[in-house]
């Protein structure tokens, strides 16, 4: 049998190829071996156009003490608010325009990671994909700092945590050592 040079030259990147996407995946799963998941129910995502900036601030602040969930993303254009929707009426009889988008029962998935979420190429990517595989559209998701907040339909909430709570688990169950 003989090998050209060229021949071996794909060998050898094929090779590298298939290590360095390893070497990715075991990073992602390094991560999600030291994360936690949490589910919150009963929300409401609302969002206006930049215009009410300064009066969905002042809002927040009223609402923040009263409220279980709170997170605010900013946009080019707009604003976007997620709250629990028993003070959702408030927030909205707060702002003095009609929002452009609102919908009410929906749920977040919170996963609480190591700060290496974010030094780690595909985490989120590999997250949403799973997700997207059940068939479970995604509302709206952030990351800020550790923690990568997912907003979804109620009724995709049980599927998609139990998808990313057993990827969380397999992770944590592959990176114990052995028993000696």
């Amino acid at each position: 049998v003989s090998c050209t040079p060229s021949s071996i030259k794909m060998s050898l990147l094929r090779s590298r190829s298939s290590v360095a996407r390893q070497s990715l995946k075991s990073r992602i799963f390094r991560v999600l071996a030291r994360s936690s998941i949490e589910l919150k129910t009963g929300l409401a995502i609302v969002t206006y156009d930049y215009t009410v900036l300064h009066k969905v601030f002042k809002s927040v602040h009223e609402l923040a003490g009263r409220t279980r969930f709170i997170s605010i993303s900013q946009g080019i254009d707009n604003i976007t608010i997620i709250v629990n929707t028993e003070l959702l009426d408030d927030l909205v009889g707060l702002m003095d325009k009609e929002p452009v988008w609102l919908e009410r029962d929906v749920s977040a998935i919170i996963i609480v990671s190591p700060i290496e979420n974010i030094e780690t190429p595909g985490f989120i990517s590999y997250i949403t994909t799973l997700l997207a595989r059940k068939g479970i559209n995604i509302l709206q998701i952030m990351s800020a700092h550790s923690d990568t907040i997912i907003v979804i339909d109620r009724k995709d909430s049980v599927e998609a945590f139990k998808t990313l709570e057993s990827i969380i688990l397999k992770a944590k169950e592959d990176s114990k050592e052995p028993l000696k």
